[in-house]
C-alpha cells in the first residue's frame, strides 16, 4: 500500500466516542509516526515539551502520566474534529494525477467545482513529500511578478531573486535546473494569461527540470482557450475533473464525529451540502453541530444538534 493510503487510513480510522485515555495514546503515537501529526504541535497546545510527550507516548515516562495523558486527549479531540481528510475517490484521483505528473515531469491539470477537496488534498501530498513537492496558494497574486515571488518563496530563494521579472525567471529556472521539484499551483484560474504564460516557460517542456499541477475550478478551462495561450495549452496532456464524493464517503467524513445520527440523517446532510459548496460545506456543518455538541455537554452529536448547527451556516 502506498505510504499516503498509509496515512490517511490512520486518521480514516479515528473515533472520539469511547476512547479512553490508553487508546488514545496509542492513536497519537500512531499519528505521530506517520507524520500527520508532529511533537511539536502537541507540545505548543498542551505546554508540555516535546521530549516528555515523546515518552508519554511511547510509555517510557518514569513520572505519573495521567495529567499529560488527558491534556494529551483533549489536544487529540480538539485535532480529530478539524482534520476530516479521508480515503475518498476524490482523494485517490488527484493523487493519482500528482503523481503520474511528477513521475512523468510534466504540466497536469485538476479542476472541479468550489468546496470539492482539491486543495485539501493537494496540501496534503504536499505535506506527505516534503522533499520534493511544493504547494504554491497565490491568495490574489496574478500578475507575473507575483507569481514569480510565490514560486520562489515556495521554493524558499528568496534571497537569490532580484529584479526585473526576467532575472527572477531566470534564477528560478536555474534552481529547478539543479533540483527538480513538483509545483503545485492553486486557485491558477486566479492568474492572467501572460501569468499563465510564466508556467510554461518554468516547465521547460522536455527539459524535466519541475512538474507542475494546476488546481482549479472549470475557469481555467476557459481561460485556456485565449489565443495566447494555445501552446500551454497543448502542454497540459494529463486533465482531471473532480467531481463530489458519493453517499458512502460522506458518510466516512461524518463518521469521523462522535454523532447517532441515523442515514437518512446523514443522507440528508449531504443532500443539502452538494446544493452548497460539496464536501466543504458538508464538513462545516458537521464541525458546527460538534461545537453545538461540546456546548450542550453531550457526548454525541445528536439529531438536534445537527438542526440547529444548518442555522449557523448562511444558507
Amino acid at each position: 500500500m502506498p505510504q499516503a493510503a498509509v496515512k490517511l487510513n490512520l486518521v480514516e480510522n479515528l473515533r472520539v466516542t469511547g476512547d479512553d485515555p490508553q487508546a488514545i495514546r496509542k492513536k497519537v503515537a500512531e499519528l505521530v509516526s506517520s507524520g500527520e501529526l508532529k511533537l511539536k504541535d502537541i507540545e505548543k497546545a498542551t505546554g508540555f515539551k516535546t521530549s516528555t510527550v515523546s515518552q508519554v507516548l511511547s510509555g517510557k515516562y518514569q513520572a505519573d502520566d495521567a495529567t499529560v495523558l488527558d491534556a494529551i486527549a483533549r489536544f487529540y479531540r480538539y485535532w480529530v474534529a478539524r482534520h476530516t481528510i479521508v480515503r475518498t475517490r476524490t482523494v485517490d484521483e488527484i493523487e493519482a494525477v500528482i503523481e503520474l505528473t511528477w513521475k512523468r515531469k510534466e504540466i497536469g491539470m485538476v479542476v472541479g467545482r468550489f468546496g470539492r477537496g482539491k486543495s485539501e488534498a493537494a496540501l496534503l501530498y504536499v505535506a506527505q513529500h516534503p522533499d520534493y513537492a511544493r504547494f504554491i496558494e497565490l491568495s490574489g497574486a496574478s500578475s507575473p511578478m507575483e507569481l514569480l515571488n510565490k514560486i520562489a518563496e515556495s521554493l524558499d530563494i528568496n534571497d537569490q531573486i532580484s529584479g526585473p521579472a526576467a532575472n527572477r525567471l531566470a534564477a528560478i529556472i536555474r534552481h529547478l535546473q539543479r533540483n527538480p521539484m513538483l509545483l503545485i499551483v492553486d486557485e491558477a484560474d486566479e492568474l492572467k494569461p501572460k501569468s499563465l504564460k510564466l508556467l510554461r516557460d518554468i516547465h521547460g517542456d522536455n527539459q524535466e527540470r519541475c512538474a507542475i499541477v494546476l488546481i482549479a475550478s472549470d475557469r481555467l478551462l476557459r481561460l485556456l482557450q485565449n489565443d495566447d495561450l494555445g501552446y500551454l495549452r497543448s502542454r497540459i496532456p494529463i486533465k482531471r475533473r473532480i467531481g463530489d464524493i458519493d453517499i458512502g464517503e460522506a458518510k466516512q467524513i461524518a463518521d469521523r464525529f462522535p454523532h447517532d445520527l441515523d442515514k437518512a440523517e446523514i443522507k440528508q446532510a449531504w443532500d443539502w451540502s452538494v446544493k452548497h459548496d460539496g464536501i466543504r460545506s458538508f464538513v462545516n456543518l458537521f464541525k458546527r453541530a460538534y461545537d453545538i455538541m461540546q456546548m450542550k455537554d453531550l457526548g454525541e452529536i445528536d439529531s438536534d444538534c445537527l438542526k440547529e448547527a444548518y442555522s449557523w451556516l448562511i444558507d
